[in-house]
Formats: C-alpha cells, structure tokens, sequence
C-alpha cells in the first residue's frame, strides 16, 4: 500500500504545479500583473511618506 500511495501523492503534486502554473499565465494574459505591480508600488510609496 505504501507505494501505491506514493504515486498517488507524486500525481497529486504534479496536477497541483500544473494548476499553479496555468493560473499565474492566465493572470499574466489578463494583465493582473501590471494591476498588482501599481498597488504594490503605491502602498510601498505610501508606507514611505512619498504618496
């Protein structure tokens, strides 16, 4: 059983990369990245006094 159970857990962690993966390209397709680039800037500048 304990082999079984380790390609079962080989698999599971391969599905969830791959989910991962096709996640961050669809954002970076959608332009999410730009978006969270700006607010992360502006609280930065913000924390900083400059904003």
């Amino acid at each position: 059983m304990g082999i079984i159970f380790e390609k079962k857990r080989i698999w599971v962690t391969v599905a969830l990369l791959l989910l991962g993966i096709a996640m961050m390209v669809m954002g970076i397709w959608r332009g999410e990245m730009r978006e969270i680039m700006l607010r992360t800037s502006l609280v930065c500048f913000d924390c900083i006094g400059l904003g």
